[in-house]
């Protein structure tokens, strides 16, 4: 009798361990999600850069493109970015205006207090996001881009980059590719090529990477111009001829240091 009593009780005694082992693995789990999900969500000082036009946006429209931003803030060179936006105190505005479709999908309108417009809900994307947040970025960062002497150049370097974090961190995402429209055939699988090779070079040669980027967005710019006559009046191919990498080396060379 004795003996079966010291048995039951050294088994009560090992359950009692395991079960504290188990515990202690769940809470170390929960710990470690706990902590993942943390890595998601933005810092006050971020949240306090956007402001949002609650007339126009409702508590959905909000909350997806907080996820866009939380996301965006993951990726290192959008990381620093954003980091820069919130210590410069560059805040920007964002609304869903709708109406006529003749700015596009999204746009950025720099005119103090800077806006970012989408024209509707469903506008609201990642790449059309990180598109107009690289152009706030741009306006405030480089000289030739705040004054408008060659904003073809600005243009097509933000239709790159969202192209380059877009392929590298959401490769398997429903995107459209935004320095090269299918249509242009021959042209289209090389670009598609040469972003690849963007995001897997270990240097940035200005020389070799000015003259693709000259030949790829003289035939985004001509189509933009020949598909949107009021862009005709801003966007100019000749403005490549006095393109250096200003925003594209910051991201490609500068924010992987």
């Amino acid at each position: 009798m004795k003996k079966k009593l010291l048995i039951y009780i050294l088994v009560l005694i090992f359950l009692f361990f395991v079960g504290c082992t188990n515990e202690m693995e769940m809470l170390e789990d929960n710990s470690t999600l706990k902590a993942g999900n943390e890595r998601l969500f933005m810092p006050d000082s971020l949240r306090d850069l956007i402001e949002y036009d609650r007339n126009s946006m409702d508590q959905y429209s909000i909350r997806k493109l907080e996820n866009i931003l939380e996301l965006l803030y993951t990726f290192p060179e959008t990381n620093k970015m954003l980091n820069s936006l919130v210590k410069d105190g560059l805040k920007v505005k964002m609304e869903i205006t709708g109406g006529s479709s003749s700015l596009g999908e999204a746009w950025y309108d720099p005119i103090y207090p800077p806006k970012i417009g989408f024209l509707r809900e469903d506008c609201i994307t990642m790449e059309n996001v990180l598109h107009e947040l690289l152009h706030h970025y741009a306006m405030y960062n480089y000289v030739p881009y705040r004054d408008g002497v060659i904003p073809a150049c600005e243009e097509y370097e933000v239709r790159v980059l969202t192209d380059v974090i877009m392929q590298k961190y959401c490769a398997n995402c429903d995107f459209k590719y935004q320095g090269m429209s299918p249509d242009e055939g021959l042209f289209y699988q090389p670009y598609i090529d040469w972003i690849n090779n963007l995001i897997n070079t270990s240097s940035f040669d200005k020389f070799l990477f000015g003259i693709e980027f000259k030949k790829y967005g003289t035939f985004c710019i001509r189509r933009l111009v020949t598909n949107d006559r009021p862009i005709s009046d801003v966007l100019n191919e000749n403005d490549f001829n006095y393109y250096i990498p200003l925003l594209l080396e910051t991201f490609l060379f500068d924010f992987k240091r």
